[in-house]
């Protein structure tokens, strides 16, 4: 994702996990989903 300078984002689901809709992406970004 470098060439297309875009930041990555892990998610996973847990207690206590912060919400994705709460982070203040600033650029595009690719998330990487986990399965759990």
């Amino acid at each position: 994702m470098e060439e297309k300078d875009c930041d990555i984002c892990g998610v996973k689901i847990s207690d206590g996990a912060s919400q994705v809709n709460e982070h203040p992406f600033k650029k595009s970004t690719t998330f990487l989903l986990g399965n759990e």
